[in-house]
């Protein structure tokens, strides 16, 4: 039988890895954002010099 120090440990590991998980996905996904707005951009550059 674990202890509720060494569960609480855990609990907060977990929730800890979880958080900083989320911030990286929110992260990349706003740099993909960003990249898609910029290929956007081009395209339309391309395609108004046509």
């Amino acid at each position: 039988m674990r202890s509720n120090i060494q569960i609480k440990i855990l609990e907060m590991s977990y929730y800890n890895f979880f958080c900083s998980f989320i911030k990286d996905f929110e992260r990349s996904a706003a740099f993909l954002r960003l990249q898609k707005k910029e290929a956007l951009k081009k395209i339309m550059k391309v395609t108004k010099t046509e």
